[in-house]
């Protein structure tokens, strides 16, 4: 804030005079000041989301086993199974993937934007809004990728973990006589709970 309020000071007694090069070194003092002060924050900004990502993915790396274990122990056998290798590979992809390409690109995109404002002739603001699109637009495919995998991971295995469970029962009940029946009958209560 001070150095904005100088820099308006600065301003007013530059444009006062007529040389238009005091005018000019005062601006590019000031813009550097302020670009390195918003640049020290928004790299700041960008460790806080490196470490936050990293932080997500290792938590729901140690939740996984936990949900599967969950999942064997209610009887969905075929999501457990194939829960774990396609979500634990997704989280990781989406992860690094973040890290790697799309936290970079937003980095680039900031330089270029403070490039094309330090003077009127260099203009490269265009190729920064389109890489900071361009950067949305692909967090946006692989997040509905994400979501596409994990609803159709779901709605399959369901059915096998249907399948799986009726054909217990039918295998108990009819390979163990009397047992069988009664374990046919507890387990359908059971499971319908």
């Amino acid at each position: 804030m001070v150095i904005i309020i100088i820099s308006s000071v600065l301003r007013s007694i530059t444009d006062g005079l007529e040389n238009k090069s005091v005018s000019q070194i005062t601006y590019y003092i000031t813009y550097i000041l302020i670009v390195t002060i918003v640049m020290k924050n928004f790299s700041d900004i960008i460790n806080m989301v490196k470490t936050s990502i990293d932080n997500l993915v290792a938590f729901t790396n140690c939740l996984i086993p936990l949900l599967i274990t969950l999942m064997i122990t209610t009887g969905n056998i075929a999501s457990a199974g194939m829960l774990q290798p396609i979500i634990l590979w997704i989280i990781s992809f989406i992860g690094n993937f973040i890290n790697v390409v799309l936290v970079p690109a937003s980095l680039i995109s900031v330089a270029l934007s403070v490039i094309s404002n330090v003077s009127d002739r260099v203009q490269i603001d265009k190729l920064s809004k389109y890489i900071n699109t361009t950067a949305v637009w692909i967090l946006g495919i692989v997040l509905t990728i994400f979501v596409g995998v994990s609803s159709l991971e779901g709605s399959i295995t369901n059915g096998v973990d249907a399948l799986t469970v009726k054909t217990t029962k039918a295998a108990v009940s009819n390979f163990i006589p009397i047992v069988g029946k009664i374990l046919r009958r507890c387990s359908g209560h059971g499971y319908e709970l």
